[in-house]
């Protein structure tokens, strides 16, 4: 979910409060064993802050995604995990899980070392410094790159592996994004062949409300589309999974010129109101 208002200022209390609700409505279908709210960082806008006590009033829980690089921000992020787990009590309940970066691995801007220490880190920080022993630690990054050989110490660091995977990108049709999904889980498999009780989660995935890349049509119609294939194939098979996204964003900027896919992922229109499928299966 976004940390921002369309107007770039940062979502209040009560703004979380309303949305964490529109979206429980939404996926009350599915009956789901846990709900879960990926956010996109600890630090900016005080937004994960902000959004833990709408998950205690929802019986939901947030998952932490910290943005990592060598600039100074890890450490921000990870002061503001830290602060935040300190804030409030019995974090078991309301927060699912950790990721560490978000396809730093992909884009070439991190060693998979580095990577790898910050998991580590953070887990010490969580798990033994906090003792909270049971909230997994993990990676967020495309199948491509955790494939990779060089990447494999990545994988054995983490506790749980967030493989965002998203068909619209890689330009397939909508007809055949299913079957790209499941080659993505198989490989995921034979890579944690070994380990096999390490936990493979599609991070992220979904399919937009407008633009065109290649074959990939987004519109109404192919997200549902999209949902009823890969979303209910994933929870049918009990598959961990996050769609992204809960509500369009207008104000980010169009990514690769696509024609307004990356505003537009949402399940929910902009004002919360108006869902553009229904999430059922």
């Amino acid at each position: 979910m976004g940390l921002h208002n369309p107007d770039g200022s940062c979502k209040l209390p009560h703004q979380w409060q309303r949305e964490f609700e529109q979206l429980v409505a939404i996926v009350a279908p599915l009956e789901l064993p846990q709900v879960v709210f990926k956010l996109f960082s600890t630090n900016d806008c005080g937004g994960f802050f902000k959004a833990i006590p709408a998950a205690i009033h929802t019986n939901t829980k947030v998952w932490a995604k910290l943005w990592t690089g060598r600039s100074g921000r890890y450490e921000q992020e990870k002061e503001a995990l830290r602060q935040a787990v300190q804030a409030f009590p019995n974090a078991n309940t309301w927060l699912a899980g950790i990721s560490v970066g978000s396809e730093h691995l992909h884009r070439g801007e991190m060693s998979a070392w580095e990577i790898t220490s910050q998991i580590c880190d953070i887990k010490h920080m969580v798990q033994h410094e906090l003792a909270f022993t049971g909230i997994p630690v993990g990676c967020a990054d495309t199948d491509c790159a955790l494939a990779l050989p060089c990447n494999q110490q990545v994988l054995q660091a983490a506790d749980h592996v967030n493989v965002n995977s998203y068909p619209f990108w890689s330009q397939v049709h909508v007809n055949d994004a299913q079957v790209q999904m499941t080659q993505v889980l198989g490989k995921l498999r034979r890579l944690l062949a070994d380990d096999p009780d390490k936990v493979i989660a599609f991070g992220e995935t979904g399919w937009p409300s407008m633009g065109v890349h290649g074959a990939s049509l987004g519109d109404v119609p192919n997200a549902e589309k999209y949902w009823k294939d890969v979303g209910c194939w994933m929870h049918r098979e009990r598959i961990p999974w996050v769609w992204f996204e809960g509500i369009d964003e207008p104000n980010k900027p169009d990514m690769g010129g696509v024609g307004g896919a990356e505003q537009n992922w949402g399940v929910l229109r902009l004002d919360a109101n108006e869902r553009k499928f229904d999430m059922i299966c």
